[in-house]
């Protein structure tokens, strides 16, 4: 995720996205929190989250998510991302990783408009006749999740 550091504002709301087993549902689900922003430096982002400090990690190490910061500790169960709208997108890109994970397509892999159009099961092509009526389609699949 690239970040302007003029974005981040101490005090500004974010949303920390975290994974977590369902025992009614049998499976990780994801649940996103409002967090508020407390400090930016170099390196890390601090943000208050439920009453405790998280660090965010703002230099990439190894995976980049398209729409989220990795947490400095616990890495990919918990990340935090800079609107709501973000929060969808990075559950969004998640699942359809894992209904994809027999393709072993892996976060830096693709986008997640490329993964809807493979769920879809189409090929974009952005100059053809129905590059519109496409566009459309990732539009309402991106807002209506």
């Amino acid at each position: 995720m690239k970040i302007n550091k003029k974005e981040l504002i101490v005090g500004n709301t974010a949303y920390v996205v975290t994974k977590k087993y369902d025992s009614d549902q049998m499976k990780q689900v994801y649940h996103i929190v409002p967090a508020e922003i407390k400090k930016v430096g170099r390196k890390y982002i601090t943000a208050i989250v439920q009453y405790s400090d998280q660090e965010y990690c703002l230099k990439h190490d190894g995976v980049i998510y398209e729409f989220a910061l990795k947490n400095k500790t616990s890495g990919a169960n918990d990340v935090l991302c800079l609107s709501k709208e973000d929060a969808k997108k990075h559950i969004l890109k998640q699942n359809l990783l894992m209904e994809f994970r027999n393709k072993r397509f892996y976060e830096n892999d693709c986008n997640l408009d490329q993964l809807l159009l493979m769920k879809a099961g189409y090929h974009y092509d952005p100059t053809g006749p129905m590059a519109e009526h496409w566009q459309k389609i990732l539009e309402y699949e991106k807002d209506n999740y």
